[in-house]
């Protein structure tokens, strides 16, 4: 049941890292039509939320690394018994 929840786990964050990259470039992008448009506040608070996005994206990246250095290492203990 365990190794269920973790590759359910694992699964959704693969799936989670990449809507965040998504997101953060979307807001990139509608940040600069704003710009454009002279709306510099919102165009601000949206290259914000991008920073935002990107910082949990790279979060995640990291938690996905961790856990698959987890798992090798626990294949290469299982391949010296």
């Amino acid at each position: 049941m365990l190794q269920a929840q973790t590759a359910q786990a694992e699964e959704m964050l693969w799936n989670l890292m990449p809507d965040h990259q998504e997101r953060g470039a979307l807001a990139r992008r509608v940040a600069q039509q704003e710009r454009q448009q002279s709306r510099d506040a919102l165009a601000g608070h949206l290259l914000q939320r991008a920073r935002s996005y990107d910082e949990d994206a790279e979060a995640v990246r990291g938690l996905l690394r961790a856990h698959m250095a987890v798992v090798a290492s626990g294949e290469d203990k299982k391949d010296m018994e």
